[in-house]
């Protein structure tokens, strides 16, 4: 049995207590009850006890959340839901870098219905320091190529590619790391791809994403992870370092 919880869009972090008579996995999922195509969350858990707590951070929130259970073998059921604020840390952020993050929620939250750009007319951010160039399908290159990235930027200029196709069915968490990752490529000058991965989990974490969530929007964005295995070391490492060290500041060098 699911849940619709009234947000109103204000960040906060929701403790479910879900009961259940089966042992066993269940996938949870929730949802813009207004716009079913926007996923704040698609996590796979297992319910080993009768009754068990889930916590979910929600940096980003929708006016109305549904919250519902796939492959639900185990007959879950939400009994108590606990709302409380949402603990994060974004000290010593600059201008440029709070733009970005500004222009990447908004796009997160719309990308699926938002049009391709046209050649003269790019999402911009609201300061004006970061465009995006939104491809309905593939991402297409300069020889003509669709390319298999969701996402790519010009370390040059600092403009996102992005692949509506490819990123509309990942959740909102999800298609942000993608955002904050090419960022990264181009604010630290790196083709290094964990180095990027790193830049963009401080930004993700410090909006207030748990370690879990931060797990899902890298590894599984990862289209073949033993391929990437050290990159998905880095990531774990870093999230288990964060983890013990709960919400350490954001890094100045950033």
């Amino acid at each position: 049995m699911g849940k619709i919880l009234q947000l109103d869009g204000h960040p906060c972090e929701l403790r479910l207590l879900v009961t259940s008579p089966y042992k066993g996995k269940v996938t949870v999922i929730g949802f813009d009850q207004d716009d079913l195509q926007s996923i704040y969350f698609r996590r796979t858990v297992p319910l080993d006890e009768p009754v068990e707590t889930l916590i979910f951070p929600l940096p980003l929130a929708p006016q109305r959340l549904g919250i519902t259970f796939d492959e639900a073998t185990t007959r879950p059921t939400i009994e108590k839901v606990e709302q409380s604020d949402l603990i994060h840390e974004q000290a010593g952020w600059d201008e440029e870098l709070q733009d970005l993050v500004d222009f990447a929620q908004w796009i997160v939250r719309r990308l699926h219905r938002l049009s391709a750009s046209r050649p003269d007319r790019l999402y911009t951010s609201r300061q004006g320091r970061h465009l995006l160039n939104l491809f309905a399908d593939r991402i297409i290159d300069r020889e003509g190529k669709a390319l298999a990235t969701p996402a790519r930027v010009s370390r040059l200029t600092g403009v996102i590619e992005a692949s509506r196709k490819m990123m509309a069915p990942y959740t909102l968490p999800m298609r942000l790391f993608v955002l904050l990752h090419e960022y990264m490529h181009y604010r630290l000058k790196t083709t290094d791809e964990t180095q990027a991965d790193l830049g963009a989990l401080r930004v993700f974490m410090a909006l207030g994403y748990s370690a879990t969530e931060a797990m899902y929007a890298t590894v599984k964005v990862l289209p073949d992870v033993e391929r990437n295995r050290e990159r998905v070391d880095a990531i774990m490492t870093y999230l288990y370092e964060y983890d013990e060290k709960y919400r350490k500041p954001f890094y100045e060098h950033l």
